[in-house]
């Protein structure tokens, strides 16, 4: 695989990244045994889908051995095999590489690339066979790590790429590097190479033939799309690639095909809805059902007016799925907001202000929100409300300086898009923020942030969304009910911001835009510069 290849799966990963460092940075000060925040963080990050008594076990194993640093693979899954009667090497692995980062993970899908195969016996023989076996995957590391060049190239490419994570353990660079080199999984539909457009046609030809498979009113209901569809690909095919290139890895969905209709499914998030609800007899391949059943989440979160967007937890989406299950759209608000805050207990709050510490590099910011965490904890919601609210405007001008600083680029034709998915005048847009630049529209400002990152565009345009239509809103009986509305907030204007529910909100909105400045960190720090520049710098 050349090195290009590489570089390009190896940038895909920050989100990846993130989480794993957010783990680390807990294992010392955390009691897995009894911190289920912390246990469902982890089953979420490592795929671990065992039942409640087996869980027990191994976390209480964990909690106890999290200090020993003499701790070896033998004793972890001697221990589990004996309370469980399951041998599990990946997952014991797993713990011992949280514990001691220099130890490697099981993976069976890259025993090929180290030169070993699985166990064959049962019960007592294949515990013995497993420690084995594992000692030979460390010793490859060991190894690998000393005198392999190529691995020893790219895990400086590791770096260059991500030198905020420089300091992850070598063994944990080599998994992402493994990762990297592995084939790419073919789609059901349709494989995409990452330099043919021809097959982005050929993605759309495929979805013709599936839009003539429905009866004749829904062919209808889609038909005048498709010209926009097919003009939007013939001038956006550089974009489109580099998205499909960028695919959100935090959440892990498999796109390749849905990336080909992005512009559609961007500027008709209605018709996603009616292509589940009213079409349910098509056959769709599995890769879109997935990522449908996601956008559709993600309109679902804006029409309750929730910033939940980045938020992976599987139990909050099954809540609150299951509660807006109908067609009337007269959703259960107050009751949505009560389970939703009772979800975000006093470890998941400390996990969102420790990330902060990763994300936020003004300190002066960061004593504050360090503070509004405090006061949202101990239910003092209208300070927590308004602290966070005042530091809403100042963070979109800090990150818009800073992609003006670093010289982050935009596309004209993408802010333009971006202004009519809002319905906002192109124009107007760009006088707010180009006619006294020292007193710019922080409004505008988030709206053209928008364009900047060149994946998770779906997530980013719902931020986007919430943001510039709630939080800045100036219109009078709408939103204030359920939201923290910055302007009325920071103005005087409303005076009934104190509950649990606005309080909330208001730390998941300054966790979206750390998010979104990591993101734009991410960016610039890449050695590839390459990334879209503007034809018009307005």
């Amino acid at each position: 695989m050349d090195l290009e290849r590489i570089k390009m799966k190896l940038e895909k990963d920050f989100q990846d990244i993130q989480k794993y460092v957010n783990i680390m940075n807990k294992i010392a000060t955390v009691n897995f045994a009894k911190d289920l925040d912390f246990q469902k963080e982890f089953n979420s990050y490592y795929k671990i889908n065992r039942n409640a008594e087996w869980r027990k076990y191994y976390y209480q194993i964990f909690e106890d051995n999290k200090s020993n640093g003499q701790v070896s693979f033998d004793n972890i899954i001697g221990e589990l095999y004996k309370k469980t009667g399951r041998i599990e090497p990946s997952l014991v692995s797993k713990m011992l590489a949280s514990i001691n980062p220099h130890m490697p993970i099981w993976d069976s899908k890259f025993f090929h690339q180290i030169g070993i195969t699985p166990p064959r016996n049962k019960g007592d023989e294949k515990l013995k066979e497993t420690i084995n076996l594992y000692k030979k995957i460390a010793i490859w590391y060991d190894d690998t790590i000393s005198k392999n060049e190529e691995i020893i190239e790219y895990i400086k490419i590791f770096n260059d790429i991500y030198p905020q994570f420089s300091f992850i353990s070598e063994v944990k660079k080599i998994d992402y590097i493994l990762r990297a080199m592995e084939d790419e999984t073919e789609d059901i539909t349709t494989t995409h190479s990452w330099n043919q457009n021809s097959n982005y046609r050929q993605a759309l030809e495929n979805w013709k033939k599936i839009v003539n498979s429905i009866n004749e009113r829904n062919k209808l209901y889609i038909a005048d799309i498709l010209p926009k569809f097919k003009l939007n690909m013939e001038n956006t095919s550089k974009t489109i690639s580099l998205l499909h290139q960028n695919m959100l890895p935090a959440i892990n969905f498999q796109q390749q095909i849905i990336n080909s209709i992005l512009p559609v499914f961007k500027e008709v998030s209605k018709l996603i809805k009616n292509i589940q609800t009213k079409i349910i007899k098509i056959e769709l391949p599995e890769s879109i059902l997935r990522t449908l059943g996601d956008i559709r989440y993600l309109i679902l979160l804006n029409e309750i007016q929730w910033p939940l967007f980045l938020v992976d937890d599987d139990e909050i989406k099954k809540m609150i799925t299951s509660m807006c299950n109908t067609d009337e759209k007269n959703y259960p608000l107050n009751e949505l907001s009560s389970k939703i805050c009772k979800q975000f207990t006093e470890n998941k709050l400390d996990s969102i202000g420790n990330s902060w510490k990763t994300k936020c590099s003004n300190k002066d910011l960061l004593l504050i929100l360090k503070e509004a965490i405090k006061l949202h904890k101990e239910g003092y919601y209208f300070g927590s409300t308004s602290l966070l609210m005042c530091q809403v405007s100042g963070l979109i001008k800090e990150i818009s300086k800073y992609a003006i600083d670093n010289n982050l680029e935009i596309n004209k034709d993408d802010e333009m898009t971006a202004c009519k998915l809002l319905n906002v005048e192109y124009n107007d847009h760009i006088k707010r923020i180009e006619k006294n630049k020292n007193r710019a529209s922080e409004r505008h400002l988030m709206l053209r942030l928008m364009v900047y990152p060149k994946k998770g565009e779906f997530y980013w345009y719902a931020v986007t969304e919430y943001i510039y239509n709630i939080i800045f809103t100036n219109k009078d009986g709408i939103y204030e009910d359920h939201n923290p509305l910055r302007n009325k907030i920071c103005h005087g204007v409303n005076l009934t911001f104190g509950t649990e529910e606005k309080s909330l909100k208001s730390i998941l909105v300054i966790d979206l835009l750390l998010n979104l400045q990591a993101d734009l960190k991410w960016m610039v720090s890449k050695p590839d510069k390459n990334v879209e520049k503007s034809t018009d710098k307005n």
